[in-house]
């Protein structure tokens, strides 16, 4: 190893013991010579300040002449070791602090928000999209960011689709820089265009996306499926149910499993989207101790009609606490009234529970045939798998 590779492993404290106590010998070595030679050597322009040495008070002079040498020697030393350190110091500041002072400033994807207890970390970003995707976006669920930081409020992105309704996984990628997200799956975490249930059938006030459409055939709705494709079912159900009669009315109809409810307080929805939640919670990493969240990270082994309850509020609460990052996920499209009435609709399903309109799972042809026929329900939409 080259002697200017193992000095620099010892300004970054990289050397073992022994190395690093040689090193400090080397430079307290040199230190000595610096200031021997500092003592030792003559200046030629003040050696003139003598003259002869048969002049008078040439002996004092002369030893007058080699103190003030020393000094300015001594000095010039000294000044040099302050300079390079300085200018280490301004290099080790630039290359090593200045990034991470400019990444303050920008929102960051890296942060640890929580661990779990196998020791399992959720950074920043896995945390708002997993309570982003949950909410609003029935089929398309994300929970797991890569961030790599490249300084400077820069960072690579990798999303990961840990689970996927058709067999078919959708990774993307993307950078943020500095507050902007590029995704090269633009559409991954747009809201909706429409609202698939039909919230005023079940007697629910809509504040947002609801339509009014005509029933549709069964040969509408399957067309000419195969008996071995699925696909994703939207149920509307005839009045708001509860959690437990929510799973109640899946298990009657043919055992289907419910992916996703449309969750509202009372008989009002005040957000203007859909929102809702997983009726059987699962994802990567589960948890109930989010500081300031219980639940936020909901599992469906320890899901009652009250966790769920706070799970929905500690959801809500997460994305209106978040307003930069709920914005940056959907381009702008969030902004203060929609944290606003995200605060607003917590507070009511605190006080009065939460209630699900509707319900989504897939099925098959025949499924979907049988409840076409012999369901309890006021409206259903059916669409491919992605």
């Amino acid at each position: 190893m080259k002697y200017g590779e193992l000095i620099e492993k010892y300004e970054n404290g990289e050397l073992d013991a022994e190395s690093f106590e040689e090193v400090e010998r080397d430079i307290e070595k040199h230190e000595s010579i610096s200031e021997y030679l500092a003592r030792r050597e003559d200046i030629p322009e003040l050696k003139e300040l003598a003259g002869p040495k048969e002049q008078g008070g040439a002996d004092s002079s002369r030893e007058f002449v080699k103190k003030v040498d020393r000094r300015i020697r001594l000095a010039f030393v000294k000044a040099g070791a302050i300079v390079a350190a300085l200018a280490l110091a301004v290099i080790l500041f630039v290359e090593f602090a200045l990034p991470r002072i400019a990444e303050r400033a920008y929102y960051d994807p890296t942060e640890i928000v929580y661990s779990d207890e196998n020791g399992v970390e959720v950074n920043r970003m896995s945390a708002d999209i997993s309570v982003f995707s949950e909410l609003f976006l029935p089929t398309g669920f994300r929970e797991q960011v890569e961030a790599v930081s490249l300084g400077y409020g820069r960072y690579s992105l990798f999303i990961q689709q840990n689970h996927s309704l058709s067999g078919v996984f959708r990774d993307t990628a993307g950078m943020l820089d500095r507050g902007r997200l590029t995704l090269y799956d633009p559409n991954l975490f747009k809201f909706p265009v429409m609202n698939a249930f039909q919230p005023h059938r079940a007697g629910v006030k809509a504040a947002g996306n609801g339509r009014i459409d005509p029933e549709f055939s069964l040969e509408q709705l399957i067309g000419e499926m195969s008996e071995t494709e699925r696909r994703v079912v939207y149920v509307t159900f005839k009045q708001p149910m509860s959690y437990s009669d929510t799973l109640y009315w899946c298990e009657a109809v043919s055992g289907v499993a419910p992916l996703w409810g449309a969750a509202c307080s009372g008989n009002e929805t005040k957000l203007p989207v859909f929102y809702g939640a997983h009726i059987m919670p699962y994802g990567f990493v589960r948890g109930d101790n989010v500081e300031n969240y219980p639940y936020l990270f909901a599992t469906s082994a320890r899901m009652t009609e009250d966790n769920m309850r706070q799970h929905i509020v500690s959801m809500l609460t997460y994305a209106a606490d978040n307003e930069e990052a709920m914005k940056l996920l959907t381009r702008g499209e969030w902004d203060a009234e929609f944290s606003a009435a995200c605060r607003e609709t917590a507070a009511d399903i605190e006080r009065n529970g939460v209630m699900f309109y509707g319900v989504v799972f897939t099925a098959n042809a025949e499924t979907i045939r049988e409840i076409y026929v012999h369901g309890d329900y006021s409206a259903i939409w059916v669409e491919p798998l992605e």
